[in-house]
């Protein structure tokens, strides 16, 4: 590879290291295309979900956040070290992952050219303060399909018998979809379950072709996955099917 490096900043889920993500996740195509490839583990200081600091209520939303500080730091020292391609800064993540890409796109949308959102949780990962229009970046929201589900326990031990991601993807894309200056994709699974979606050549090409300040298309141009893929693409919302309505008779 010659000339600066594009970054993937990587963010692992519950019960992982950044390496153990890595491998899980196929990120060395990343790097084999080029990609400087950053993946730290978490502290585990998340408050909603102790992995890492992604979701919070609005009262403290906008307070210092030791895990972005984290992100800003890794990436001063990647360029003090290396050539990188600061118009190509990406960042990705799975499960509690995902939760952090859903937060770093909006906390550092300055400085990021895009993300993929894989079965991440959407809800109170705004970064706190009035609402701010996005800048332009390509965000892509996958998840393994309607039977995308997690359970298990925290590193604390806190039980968790089962969560969908399915409302959270819906959430995710009808937010990113709506932002003026940014390029959307969806990728849902063929119901294969809380997985990531290792379609990573697909997903290189796409980030490649926009660097950051790529004017946003509205809708982007998507090419067919790979042949074979148990998924599909798309850059329309995915339509939510309704919870059933219960009604409790009067006591």
């Amino acid at each position: 590879f010659t000339g600066p490096r594009p970054v993937l900043f990587a963010w692992h889920g519950t019960g992982e290291t950044g390496i153990r993500f890595i491998n899980r996740a196929k990120l060395q195509q990343f790097a084999d295309r080029g990609f400087l490839v950053i993946a730290p583990d978490a502290a585990n200081i998340g408050s909603f979900w102790p992995i890492w600091d992604a979701m919070r209520l609005p009262a403290t939303a906008s307070g210092p956040n030791s895990d972005v500080t984290m992100f800003d730091s890794l990436l001063d020292c990647a360029k003090s070290s290396m050539s990188i391609d600061t118009s190509r800064i990406f960042t990705v993540g799975h499960s509690a992952g995902g939760i952090m890409v859903n937060h770093m796109v909006r906390a550092r949308s300055n400085v990021l050219a895009g993300g993929i959102a894989g079965s991440g949780v959407f809800d109170l990962t705004g970064p706190g303060g009035p609402p701010q229009p996005l800048d332009n970046m390509l965000v892509m929201v996958t998840w393994g399909g309607d039977n995308d589900k997690w359970s298990g326990a925290t590193p604390g031990g806190t039980s968790v018998p089962e969560f969908s991601f399915v409302e959270q993807a819906f959430m995710a894309s009808n937010y990113y979809s709506t932002q003026p200056n940014v390029d959307f994709v969806r990728v849902r699974g063929n119901n294969v379950g809380h997985r990531w979606l290792d379609y990573n050549d697909w997903y290189i090409d796409m980030m490649l072709a926009h660097p950051k300040g790529t004017p946003a298309s509205h809708p982007i141009a998507l090419a067919p996955l790979p042949a074979g893929a148990a998924a599909s693409a798309s850059t329309s919302v995915y339509p939510l099917v309704p919870s059933p309505q219960i009604d409790c008779p009067a006591t």
